[in-house]
């Protein structure tokens, strides 16, 4: 059976204008989902970064349960040892950020995560409101990788690295 030209270009058109007619048209953005051992993973970086919000540095050391043979990276140029064995730089962050003000916000927005065994690496964007003694409010966001490791049903943070002033999410 023979087609005519128009019959073609027609069904063409009709196709074009569904397509066109459907990407115009409001979807609802499918929300990322994540497996169990991602999810923990996750859920444990949000409670590390509530308890850095509390400004109780003793209790966010316990919480994010820091494993003494990771590294931390970060881009800053302040930093005297960018690559240093341990979390001292994590460390000295934390207290730095805690010295330049109060935490009145936080957010956290996982990107990607990706897991090897009982080993998790977080990509995400980390965003923080700090109000300074004369009430002024700033905001410092990130990028970051957190690599997490879970021992005997507890998560910690091995190690990572983090972009300073990275806009996202």
């Amino acid at each position: 059976m023979k087609r005519s030209v128009f019959g073609l270009l027609g069904s063409a058109a009709i196709g074009v204008s569904l397509m066109a007619v459907s990407a115009l048209t409001p979807q609802a953005i499918a929300a990322q989902s994540w497996s169990v051992q991602e999810q923990e993973a996750i859920d444990h970086l949000r409670a590390c970064w509530e308890t850095w919000s509390t400004e109780d540095y003793d209790a966010w050391v316990e919480t994010c349960n820091l494993d003494p043979s990771g590294s931390y990276w970060s881009s800053e140029e302040l930093a005297p040892n960018p690559m240093e064995t341990g979390h001292g730089y994590l460390r000295d962050i934390v207290l730095q950020t805690l010295q330049d003000g109060d935490v009145v916000a936080w957010d956290i927005r996982p990107i990607k995560v990706t897991t090897w065994g009982d080993v998790v690496a977080v990509y995400f964007y980390g965003i923080m409101h700090l109000r300074d003694s004369d009430g002024n409010v700033s905001i410092v966001q990130d990028r970051r990788l957190e690599i997490l490791r879970e021992v005997d049903g507890r998560w910690g943070v091995v190690g990572g690295m983090l972009v300073v002033g990275a806009v996202g999410g």
